[in-house]
């Protein structure tokens, strides 16, 4: 069975800032779906875990200035 983490998070001021900036830069819609991309992001950038077939990219969106 598959280990389940709960995660709660607000940010506020420059912290929300922040998050928003990424989410619009990496063209997700949905809060939560950004930290799942940020994490196997984080994941497959650690050597031996992740398979180079397996690691997805996602290329950013272009943000207008």
């Amino acid at each position: 069975m598959a280990k389940r983490i709960p995660i709660r998070l607000d940010f506020e001021g420059q912290d929300a800032q922040k998050f928003q900036a990424v989410k619009d830069y990496r063209g997700v819609k949905a809060n939560n779906e950004l930290i799942r991309v940020l994490i196997s992001d984080a994941y497959n950038e650690i050597p031996g875990l992740a398979s180079p077939l397996r690691a997805k990219k996602i290329t950013p969106k272009e943000v207008p200035a």
